[in-house]
């Protein structure tokens, strides 16, 4: 929900990757039990059931409940460069005990 206020976006329009994974190096995640996921949100803006109600002034350090062990130290993004060179680098840091994430563009007629 932060990720979605600072891009003015609503439940349901998605983020950007770089701003998500920036967040998660700057802050813990925060926990399901208080922001419980839902994949579509079928339910009008600002209703309870949808994300958009979430308060995103929580404190971890005021509330125990909102701690989570998941965080990430730091990120770093792949510059467009050959699918080779790409499969190489990701082998070497995972290889090295890191982890990767990826994103990818899907597009609209994958789902059709």
């Amino acid at each position: 929900m932060t990720v979605l206020a600072e891009e003015k976006k609503s439940c349901g329009e998605g983020t950007s990757p770089a701003d998500t994974l920036n967040f998660l190096v700057a802050n813990d995640a925060p926990s399901l039990a208080l922001i419980p996921y839902y994949p579509v949100c079928s339910y009008p803006p600002g209703s309870e059931e949808c994300l958009d109600a979430v308060d995103v002034a929580q404190d971890c350090a005021n509330d125990p409940q909102l701690c989570t062990d998941l965080a990430i130290g730091s990120r770093n993004g792949v510059a467009k460069q050959p699918h080779a060179q790409v499969l190489d680098d990701v082998k070497t840091w995972i290889a090295a005990g890191n982890v990767v994430q990826m994103t990818i563009v899907v597009p609209i007629e994958f789902g059709k």
